[in-house]
């Protein structure tokens, strides 16, 4: 995938406003990437939230760590890589035995987290499915895959009904996948992610993993 997000010359200089823009990016660029990853190692997607948002306020706390990296892609990862593993370790109680928990910790060795990632082709498509939605469809899905908001948040926010934003979701749902496996059954790519992890694709970076 390609980085958006590069290194900043001269970023000590920059100021506060130049530094929370900087900031938003690889917010915007690594979050659900990121979330994918820490989502796999601990097995839990609250657990995982919480890990890569403390990872972010912390890396916001101390960003002047940022004029020292040179490549930000493996400094995000290796460090809420070190982040996720010591919330396995503080959650010991949730492993049946030492052991148990140590063949976890090794096997962390293991996960790729590009492997977990979707292609950039799948990535564009995925964009560009949710950009031609009507209107409201596009708005209600918008508001729960990316703020988060529960169906009655949306319908209160939007003076609508809960039945009406239940029904937009469904149909936002409806037109991605059906997207989605239009363009697989019209491409013959082997470097595109097997057509069989599109669900777990969808439902570890928002796209479909939401209140209905």
């Amino acid at each position: 995938m390609t980085r958006k997000i590069h290194k900043l010359s001269n970023v000590a200089n920059r100021s506060d406003k130049e530094w929370e823009a900087y900031f938003e990016g690889i917010y915007k660029e690594y979050f659900k990437r990121l979330y994918a990853y820490v989502r796999v190692i601990v097995d839990s997607q609250s657990l995982a939230k919480d890990v890569v948002s403390d990872f972010f306020l912390a890396l916001w706390k101390n960003r002047n760590s940022l004029l020292h990296v040179n490549d930000l892609e493996v400094y995000l990862f290796v460090s809420v890589r070190n982040q996720a593993v010591q919330a396995l370790q503080k959650q010991a109680k949730l492993f049946s035995s030492r052991e148990a928990l140590e063949v976890k910790l090794e096997s962390i060795d293991y996960i790729n987290p590009e492997e977990l990632l979707l292609e950039k082709e799948l990535l564009n498509l995925l964009k560009k499915i949710t950009s031609e939605l009507p209107d409201q469809c596009k708005l209600i899905f918008e508001m729960a895959t990316e703020r988060g908001l529960k169906n009655a948040e949306i319908a209160q926010e939007l003076g609508i009904s809960v039945v009406t934003v239940k029904s937009q979701k469904r149909k936002a749902q409806v037109k991605i996948k059906a997207g989605i496996i239009k363009y697989y059954h019209d491409h013959d790519d082997s470097n595109l992610p097997d057509i069989r992890m599109i669900s777990q694709y969808l439902l570890v970076l928002g796209y479909i993993h939401c209140e209905f």
